[in-house]
């Protein structure tokens, strides 16, 4: 039982090595503690949008909120994630603390390097979110 626990406990050690530490502070987005890149939002509480630069300001990636409407008075909003550069765009379902969100996984994914888009790192980011999540044929089973 002692052999199982210490295995146990040193697999989530490992674990804890590779994790990496994203935080979102104040527009900058911070990988393992190093300024990555910035995340500006703007616009109305309702429909923010957003921009991922580089710590050059160099403008990657748009952010922006694309409304459907549902009919009988309810609409609902999503949004389109452009990479500048590659002609690759996303959709990204809105939550309460999007830019967040937004930030954590485009440092997580390394997207950014050396001041331009890692195309295999957008590849991956792609398969979590599909280009076409909220078609009209799929949109109501989210």
């Amino acid at each position: 039982m002692i052999k199982v626990l210490c295995y146990f406990f040193l697999a989530i050690y490992s674990f804890q090595l590779q994790a990496q530490d994203v935080i979102y502070r104040k527009n900058t987005i911070y990988v393992d503690g190093k300024a990555y890149a910035y995340l500006y939002k703007s616009g109305s509480a309702w429909a923010k949008e957003y921009s991922f630069q580089t710590l050059n300001n160099k403008e990657l990636i748009t952010i922006t909120p694309v409304t459907k409407k549902l009919g009988e008075g309810y609409d609902y909003v999503y949004y389109e994630v452009n990479f500048i550069g590659l002609n690759l765009k996303t959709q990204m379902q809105d939550d309460n603390d999007l830019a967040r969100r937004l930030a954590y996984e485009l440092g997580a994914f390394h997207v950014l390097v050396n001041d331009s888009l890692d195309p295999d790192a957008v590849h991956k980011f792609l398969e979590k979110y599909p280009a076409d999540r909220f078609s009209k044929s799929s949109f109501l089973a989210y």
